[in-house]
């Protein structure tokens, strides 16, 4: 067996649980199809032989919130235990930075940029002020600290999901807590858990923006700080065609601007450099096709890349704001758009798809393959190319596979906005789109149905 082999398969215990979670979001979606109805069965079935209950009501949020909270307990837990994430000379790691950027807060220093760390260097901590904040929060408990309070923000994204999904929620949440791009990518990178900001802030926003239009606008606008990016989504779900378009425009752009501009005035221009201007020239690795042209070294470092980025990333806010009704997938066009036009596709930000989960089955569908494709490529890029040097077409193989996937979908919402009139699938709404998700039906309606096929559902 070659080098590379061995040292792809030498993390087999993280492969398995990857195998596990995704052959369980898989048959979800399998239990969902006309040819899958065995299979829904049989889960149905083994789900009601090992909890001693006839239906499924157990699976709800809250049961979902304690698995993930003994999930990432066990793992992080045992990272604390065998000193993971103390300091070492010349080692550096995610959750000791976001402790330095908490300590530095309180300090009175910058805690985005030359931070102090370990008292052997400086890093950069490129997280604007809501990350800033529950930092600063998480710091007075030192690392155990950090971890918990990262995770507790990650289990935020089951209730949130819960609610947004409707008549279809036990479902849906239910997916999205199985996804590979979830429990898993936030145990194996606690330190980066903070990119699930993003996906709840998308998630918050069609909830509150649901009944108060601007609110919800301006509590995006406030959550973006922590991760930019996600102001494209936000800015083209909030120019949607409505009569309070222009307001919720100027509320999340405004308050967005207005925390940018509080970080600069208590600590300057190395918190923009940190936080901005640092993120976009990043050129180190990619898992869309821009990884292809990272690997060759082909993709040039010119202002006039970036101008073509911002023009075409724009003209995915304008398209959004002037053509798409539904608020979900304005939402999932504009992150679907990041992830493609954005030369740093890493595997963390992966993350920021699971909304997409919420705007239909071949949505998920597409989910489920960025998920397997991403984790088997980042896997491949860590352990077999750049620890042992294996051959590099693997990895520019699924780059491609990953972009042709990202680039059906946002195709298929799209076309999925022109075929529906802007009906909201996870919602059922064709008359306001902004409409707040129907009241949840009595339990016992869809107790035992939460893998019944195709068509037995609102979904």
């Amino acid at each position: 067996m070659s080098v590379t082999a061995w040292g792809i398969l030498s993390n087999w215990d993280t492969w398995g649980v990857v195998l596990a979670f995704s052959a369980v979001n898989l048959a979800l979606l399998v239990a969902r199809t006309p040819w899958g109805r065995g299979v829904g069965t049989r889960l149905r079935s083994a789900a009601a032989r090992l909890s001693g209950c006839p239906d499924l009501r157990w699976i709800d949020w809250r049961f979902l919130v304690v698995f993930g909270a003994l999930w990432i307990g066990a793992f992080v837990g045992n990272e604390l235990r065998i000193g993971q994430f103390d300091c070492a000379a010349g080692s550096i790691n995610d959750p000791m930075g976001l402790l330095s950027s908490g300590r530095a807060f309180f300090a009175g220093a910058d805690p985005a940029d030359a931070v102090s760390y370990c008292g052997f260097t400086t890093i950069q901590v490129p997280y604007g002020i809501a990350a800033i904040g529950i930092d600063a929060v998480g710091s007075l408990g030192g690392l155990v600290g950090i971890c918990a309070i990262w995770a507790a923000v990650a289990l935020l994204l089951i209730p949130l999901v819960w609610k947004a999904g409707g008549a279809d929620r036990q479902y849906l949440t239910l997916f999205v807590a199985t996804s590979v791009l979830y429990l898993p990518l936030v145990t194996g990178q606690i330190g980066d858990a903070n990119n699930v900001l993003v996906p709840i802030t998308l998630v918050a926003v069609l909830l509150v923006a649901g009944t108060r239009r601007v609110a919800g606008s301006a509590l995006g606008g406030l959550l973006a700080t922590a991760k930019f990016p996600a102001m494209v989504p936000l800015l083209g779900h909030a120019g949607r065609s409505d009569p309070h378009r222009l307001r919720a425009v100027l509320a999340s752009a405004g308050v967005f601007v207005g925390g940018t501009a509080v970080g600069y005035a208590a600590w300057g221009w190395g918190f923009l450099r940190a936080v901005f201007l640092a993120e976009l020239g990043r050129r180190s690795f990619s898992l869309n096709l821009y990884g292809v042209l990272l690997v060759q070294n082909r993709l040039p470092s010119a202002a006039w890349v970036e101008a073509i980025e911002a023009a075409v990333t724009l003209g995915i806010v304008l398209s959004v704001a002037l053509w798409i009704r539904s608020p979900i997938r304005a939402m999932a066009i504009g992150i679907v758009g990041v992830a493609l036009v954005t030369p740093f596709l890493s595997y963390n930000i992966l993350i920021w798809l699971l909304p997409v989960a919420l705007a239909g089955p071949r949505a998920r569908w597409a989910l489920w393959g960025a998920g397997a494709i991403g984790t088997l490529n980042y896997g491949y890029a860590l352990n077999g190319l750049a620890w042992v040097g294996g051959p590099v077409w693997p990895t520019e193989l699924l780059d491609v596979a990953m972009t042709a996937v990202l680039g059906a979908l946002f195709v298929d919402l799209w076309r999925s906005e022109r075929s529906e009139g802007g009906r909201d699938l996870a919602r059922g709404d064709v008359r306001r789109p902004d409409r707040p998700p129907a009241a949840a039906p009595d339990a016992t309606s869809t107790s035992g149905r939460v893998l019944a096929p195709a068509g037995s559902q609102n979904r």
